[in-house]
């Protein structure tokens, strides 16, 4: 769902906003979702992969289902869960 939402927004990223709304040719307003849709796709992905979010999640609050996450992460290099080693320690009952 969609509302609106009143924001002070500093003029060098207003002055971003323009330059994306030029090149991609869209309204500054859809320049500014724009903006804001990457940072959050951003803030997400480095709270999943420090385990401070979930993968359901993180899907759920970027609107996407969980593979499209995952292919968010692949497509940033974004490393998700733990490394091989790590699960070989948990097998293994070390942590």
């Amino acid at each position: 769902m969609k509302r609106p939402v009143a924001l002070r927004i500093p003029d060098h990223l207003l002055s971003l906003a323009d330059l994306r709304a030029r090149k991609e040719r869209v309204d500054k307003a859809s320049a500014l979702r724009q903006i804001l849709y990457e940072g959050a796709e951003s803030y997400a992905l480095r709270l999943l992969s420090r385990g401070e979010l979930s993968l359901s999640r993180s899907a759920e609050l970027l609107g996407l289902s969980p593979g499209e996450v995952l292919d968010l992460a692949a497509q940033r290099g974004v490393e998700i869960g733990g490394t091989l080693a790590q699960h070989r320690a948990g097998r293994e009952g070390r942590t």
